[in-house]
C-alpha cells in the first residue's frame, strides 16, 4: 500500500497540535488549582498560626490541624509549579533549513518524508515526555487537595481522643 503524502503530513501535525494541546490543558489546570491553593493555604496557614499562638483552648487545639492542611497544600502548590515549569515543546512543523534542504537536486520525495517523519518522531518524543512529567506532577497536586482535609480532620481526631474530648 503507497500511503498518500497529504494523509500523512496532515496526521502528523494534527498528533502535533494534540500534544502541544494536551501540555497546554495541563498547564491551565495546573494555574487554576494553584491559585485556589495558594488562596486557601495562606488562609489556613493564618487560621494555624492564630490558633497555635493564642490561649483559648478550642481555637489552641484547632491550630495544628489546620497547621497539616497548609503544609499539604504548600506542597500541592509545588506540584502545580512542577506541572508548569517551562520544558522544551517541539511546535508543529520544520524550520526553514528543513525545507531549504528538501529542494535540494539530490533529495528525493522519499527521502524528504522519512527525513519529516524522523523529525516529528524526536519532537513527538519531546511533546510526551513533557506531557508525562506535567500530568504527573497535576495527578500528585490533585491528590494532595484531596488529602488535606483529610489529614486536617484525621490529626484533630486524633487530637479528640488523646485528649479526651
Amino acid at each position: 500500500m503507497k500511503a498518500d503524502l497529504k494523509t500523512i503530513l496532515d496526521d502528523a501535525r494534527a498528533r502535533d497540535a494534540a500534544l502541544i494541546n494536551l501540555i497546554i490543558f495541563t498547564d491551565r489546570q495546573a494555574m487554576a488549582l494553584f491559585r485556589v491553593y495558594v488562596t486557601v493555604g495562606v488562609a489556613t496557614a493564618v487560621a494555624a498560626t492564630s490558633g497555635i499562638l493564642s490561649r483559648d483552648p478550642i481555637l489552641h487545639f484547632a491550630g495544628p490541624p489546620t497547621a497539616i492542611i497548609a503544609i499539604i497544600l504548600a506542597v500541592a502548590c509545588w506540584f502545580c509549579l512542577r506541572a508548569m515549569v517551562p520544558s522544551d515543546i517541539g511546535l508543529p512543523g520544520r524550520a526553514a533549513e528543513f525545507w531549504q534542504w528538501t529542494t535540494g537536486e539530490l533529495v528525493t520525495e522519499a527521502e524528504a518524508l522519512r527525513a519529516y517523519l524522523q523529525q516529528t518522531k524526536a519532537v513527538q518524543d519531546m511533546n510526551r515526555a513533557t506531557n508525562k512529567r506535567g500530568a504527573s506532577a497535576l495527578a500528585w497536586a490533585k491528590r494532595l487537595g484531596i488529602v488535606a482535609p483529610i489529614a486536617g480532620i484525621a490529626i484533630g481526631a486524633i487530637g479528640m481522643i488523646f485528649n479526651g474530648i
